[in-house]
């Protein structure tokens, strides 16, 4: 009699063992217990291909920009990739500016106010004169104020002009009265005038 106890008492158990085990890892291969904690981006705006123009206080475009992608953040900040800036000044000078990335930082207050535009990443600053001669220059972040018409650095920056190169650490440029300061370790070749 102990022996059929036996018999039908060890294949219960392996069998209840066999369930329990199946349930207990099927419940761990369904609900994943995860100790990180999701990160919810707070972000209200994202579009690809942006064409926007900024005008002045007189209705005269202050400046163009497109971007083949931009994000704006809640927190006031708009994030760019491969961001093309047209301004245009008041003496009818025309800059352009392009770079890999950039980021737009806006008043809380006003949204439409922008504060500053940082560009990074191979940014180029290119103008052409009344008689065609192309200035170019170049360093790998440029802060722009719309509000002041003013370009900085404070990276290494080169200017090349057709009988020009400039280079130096840090820069400001007033793009309203052209006037170029250079900071540090300034360098500089020039041509000689043809007669």
């Amino acid at each position: 009699m102990m022996q059929r106890i036996k018999l039908i008492l060890i294949p219960g158990l392996i069998a209840t063992m066999i369930f329990l085990a199946v349930d207990y890892f099927g419940q761990a291969v369904e609900s994943p217990q995860t100790s990180e904690a999701t990160v919810d981006i707070a972000y209200n705006g994202y579009s690809e291909g942006i064409n926007s123009v900024h005008f002045n206080e007189q209705g005269k475009i202050r400046y163009t920009m497109r971007a083949n992608r931009q994000v704006s953040y809640i927190d006031a900040e708009t994030e760019l990739d491969e961001p093309y800036i047209q301004l245009y000044q008041e003496n009818d000078s025309h800059w352009n500016i392009i770079a890999k990335s950039g980021r737009i930082s806006a008043a809380r207050e006003d949204l439409a106010d922008v504060e500053e535009i940082i560009l990074s990443g191979g940014v180029e600053v290119y103008q052409m004169d009344q008689h065609g001669n192309r200035t170019v220059l170049t360093t790998q972040f440029l802060t722009l104020d719309p509000a002041q018409d003013i370009l900085s650095t404070e990276a290494a920056v080169t200017m090349v002009g057709d009988a020009f190169e400039q280079s130096a650490i840090g820069m400001l440029l007033d793009l309203d009265s052209e006037e170029y300061v250079f900071h540090q370790e300034v360098r500089g070749r020039y041509a000689a005038p043809q007669n």
